[in-house]
C-alpha cells in the first residue's frame, strides 16, 4: 500500500514528467521505473502512512458510493412522483385534487422586451448544457457586441437556450443575475407563481426522458431552434399549487443532500491530494 501510494504521488509524477520532457509522444515504458528515486521511511512508518492513506480512500469510496445512491434515489422519487405513482397527502392526511393537462400559455408568458441603455460584457449570461445551470458568460472577448440585440432579464424568470433547450439547456434566474443580459436566442418566460411553483416547473422539465423529446418540436433548417410560443404551447400535467409545493419541497431537500456529499468528497480528494504533497516531497 505505501509503494501504491508512493507512486501517486507529486514527486512520481514530476519524475515521469522528466523522463517524457523531449516530447509529447515519448513512450514511458515499465523499465524506466528503475531510474526513480524513492523515499524510503522505516517499515513502521511505512506502514503507518499505509494505514492513514487506506482509512482517507475508504472515506472517499463511501462518499463516491453515497452520492450515487442519492442520485439515483432522487431519479427515482422524480419518476414516480411525476407518472403519479407516488402521491403526497395534505395536512389533514386528505388526497390532493387530480392533476390536471394544462397548457404552459396559461401558467408562463413573453415578458415585455428591456434592451439596456449600454451593453456590459461583464453582465451577460448563459446557459448550460445537461442541466448545469444559467451562469455569467466569461466567453465574451469573441463576442460581437454591437451586432447582437441584448435584453435585461429579472431574477425568477424561466431562461432557456433556443437551439438546446432539449439538451438540458435551462433555468430559473437567481437573484444574483437580477439584471443581467442575454440574447435573443436565450429568451425569458414570466412564471405566474399563483399558478406554478418555478422550482416545481424546474424539477418537471428537469427529467432527461422529457426534456429530450422537446427535440420533437424544434423548427427550422440547420440548428433547430424551440421559440417561446411554440414553448408555451406545450401541454403538462399540472397538481395543485399546494402539492406543487410539497414535490418542490422535498426534491430541494434531495438535492441539499446530495450538494452536501459533493462538497464533502471533494473536500476528502483535495485532502489527499494535499496529503500526499506534504508526505512525498
Amino acid at each position: 500500500m505505501y509503494l501504491k501510494s508512493i507512486m501517486s504521488s507529486p514527486i512520481i509524477e514530476k519524475q515521469v514528467l522528466s523522463q517524457n520532457s523531449g516530447s509529447a509522444m515519448n513512450f514511458f515504458g515499465i523499465g524506466d521505473t528503475s531510474k526513480f528515486k524513492l523515499p524510503i521511511p522505516p517499515l513502521p512508518e511505512q506502514q503507518k502512512i499505509a494505514s492513514f492513506l487506506t482509512a482517507v480512500d475508504t472515506k472517499i469510496q463511501q462518499l463516491t458510493q453515497k452520492q450515487a445512491l442519492l442520485t439515483d434515489y432522487k431519479k427515482g422519487v422524480m419518476q414516480q412522483l411525476f407518472s403519479q405513482q407516488l402521491r403526497f397527502q395534505d395536512e389533514n392526511g386528505q388526497e390532493f385534487p387530480a392533476w390536471e393537462e394544462t397548457q404552459l400559455s396559461q401558467l408562463m408568458s413573453i415578458p415585455k422586451k428591456m434592451q439596456p441603455a449600454e451593453i456590459d460584457s461583464n453582465k451577460l449570461l448563459t446557459v448550460k448544457l445537461h442541466l448545469k445551470g444559467v451562469l455569467k458568460n466569461n466567453n465574451t472577448e469573441s463576442l460581437t457586441l454591437g451586432a447582437t440585440n441584448y435584453f435585461v432579464r429579472k431574477k425568477g424568470q424561466f431562461i432557456f437556450g433556443k437551439q438546446n433547450l432539449f439538451n438540458g439547456a435551462f433555468s430559473i434566474i437567481p437573484d444574483e443575475f437580477d439584471g443581467f443580459l442575454s440574447s435573443g436566442d436565450i429568451p425569458v418566460l414570466d412564471i405566474n407563481p399563483g399558478k406554478m411553483n418555478p422550482s416545481f416547473f424546474l424539477f418537471y422539465l428537469s427529467r432527461e426522458s422529457y426534456y429530450k423529446k422537446l427535440e420533437s418540436i424544434a423548427s427550422g433548417s440547420g440548428s433547430k431552434r424551440i421559440h417561446e410560443s411554440t414553448f408555451l404551447g406545450i401541454l403538462i400535467d399540472l397538481p395543485s399549487l399546494p402539492e406543487q409545493t410539497k414535490i418542490a419541497s422535498f426534491l430541494t431537500a434531495i438535492d441539499d443532500k446530495i450538494a452536501l456529499v459533493t462538497k464533502q468528497l471533494h473536500h476528502a480528494q483535495q485532502f489527499k491530494k494535499g496529503l500526499l504533497q506534504q508526505l512525498f516531497v
